[in-house]
């Protein structure tokens, strides 16, 4: 439990006036947290002799998406940098003249980056292969992680942000909703589903076109569930507007996938009479078509450049060998334990961030941190994951105005309800050497303070440690 009265600050481990860049050391003696906030934070060298930075480096806090680089480095060192994962269609019955007489099953490894764009190759391949019709149903292997899943139960559900984890998932298990303005001012907007219809998934449009110029109002809610779901598009688009995407979680993944290869199989010319569900039990038949991931350390780059949410939690999966994220949870704290970390234990409940029930200390990210920098096999594939200030991803619109910009890479977090906000990685001294960082501030719900505020003085202490 977090302490909300005043924090005692810890003095650097070394005499401060020996520390690299001594500004930022001096800087963290004399402020204080304000009341309300409490922040840990540790800045340790890593090729030159030089004292590191801390205070509260041994307080454990909720890490938020900072969670990310401990999942990171666990998968990047227990499955390597070159694992990929495999996805496949299995015909479940005899073909003949291009006839499936049986079922057609997208099952796999749960690829964390099955997009639409990789779906279609395997129906295209399909169709070269030789495929002409299916007389029975477009299933999908797959099934919830209910452990992800109460998490989730307490977000936005709408939000991609907070998609469902499932044993395969399509589009981070997330739908798309196409809208671009109608042909005349007061049309209404024209909304579909991208890049193709879901059977069982129905759009009500309440939306409509305005004067060119207007900002556009769109949003899509979930309103009603069935057997598939409706979604009710609401707001304004200008004519003559490029078209927008609004994506958002989908609560039937399952049904939303097999959706997808029915459609891109039948663009493919495939004739499809049958319907689309859910595997119910695993998978036996002919592959007749099979589609390796990007390797893992490629997957890395692109989870965490965005944060991507899913893409973390199906990781987590991964190293629980599909069974659960508790079982992943395990294999990644005896895989922290190997590393000699002190301090408070981990407490790893996702591989997101996602879960504010998640703990570590500055001290233990730097550690793992310090520890990746050493290994050829790891470090490239994760220092290249991590955003730079003004570049894309989560640092996009971070350290503006500020010129030149600190020299670093980094993975942000925050939990905005939890008021958490955090920020590691790798940041270069004026004088020379690299150092690795975490700072982790939380701010006590109810006092009106704001992640802005919390990302401001993370910026401030970064730009001081990085002034000449």
């Amino acid at each position: 439990m977090i302490a909300w009265s005043f924090c005692f600050l810890v003095a650097p481990e070394a005499d401060p006036a020996a520390a690299s860049p001594e500004s930022l050391a001096r800087l963290l003696l004399q402020e204080a947290d304000p009341p309300g906030i409490v922040s840990a934070i540790h800045f340790v060298p890593l090729d030159q002799p030089a004292s590191a930075i801390s205070r509260n480096a041994d307080l454990s806090l909720p890490p938020a998406s900072v969670q990310k680089i401990i999942t990171s480095v666990a998968a990047l060192d227990l499955l390597g940098p070159d694992h990929t994962f495999e996805s496949r269609l299995v015909a479940t019955g005899p073909i003949e003249d291009g006839v499936l007489r049986g079922d057609l099953i997208l099952c796999g490894d749960g690829d964390p980056f099955l997009v639409s764009e990789r779906v279609w190759i395997l129906a295209h391949d399909a169709a070269a292969w030789g495929l002409r019709e299916i007389t029975g149903r477009i299933l999908v292997e797959t099934s919830l992680d209910a452990g992800l899943d109460s998490i989730r139960a307490i977000e936005d559900r709408e939000s991609p942000y907070s998609s469902p984890v499932t044993t395969l998932g399509v589009n981070f298990n997330s739908v798309a909703v196409l809208v671009r303005p109608g042909a005349k001012e007061g049309d209404p907007a024209i909304c579909a589903f991208d890049p193709c219809p879901i059977p069982g998934f129905d759009i009500i449009s309440e939306t409509l076109t305005v004067r060119p110029g207007q900002a556009k109002t769109l949003d899509a809610r979930r309103f009603s569930l069935g057997t598939g779901e409706t979604w009710k598009v609401t707001g304004s688009i200008a004519l003559g507007a490029e078209p927008e995407r609004l994506y958002r979680a989908t609560l039937r993944p399952g049904l939303s996938a097999a959706g997808l290869l029915g459609c891109l199989l039948a663009r493919e010319g495939v004739r499809l009479t049958g319907a689309t569900g859910i595997a119910s039990e695993p998978s036996i038949g002919r592959v007749i078509a099979r589609l390796s991931s990007y390797p893992l350390g490629e997957l890395i780059r692109r989870m965490n450049g965005y944060s991507n949410n899913y893409m973390a939690d199906r990781l987590l999966l991964a190293l629980g060998a599909d069974t659960s994220s508790a079982a992943g949870a395990r294999k990644v704290l005896a895989w922290s334990a190997g590393l000699g970390l002190t301090g408070p234990p981990l407490q790893v409940f996702d591989g997101s961030g996602l879960d504010p029930r998640d703990r570590a200390t500055p001290r233990q990210i730097t550690s793992i941190l310090a520890w990746s920098e050493k290994s050829e096999r790891i470090f490239a594939d994760l220092f290249a994951s991590f955003a730079r200030p003004g570049g894309a991803g989560t640092m996009e619109r971070r350290f503006r105005g500020i010129e030149p910009p600190p020299s670093m890479r980094a993975k942000t977090g925050t939990l905005g309800d939890s008021g958490v906000s955090s920020i590691a990685g790798y940041i270069d001294a004026p004088g020379g050497g690299r150092y690795a960082f975490c700072i982790l501030q939380q701010a006590r719900p109810g006092d009106g303070l704001k992640v802005a505020d919390l990302r401001a003085r993370e910026e401030r202490w970064l730009t001081e440690f990085s002034r000449p």
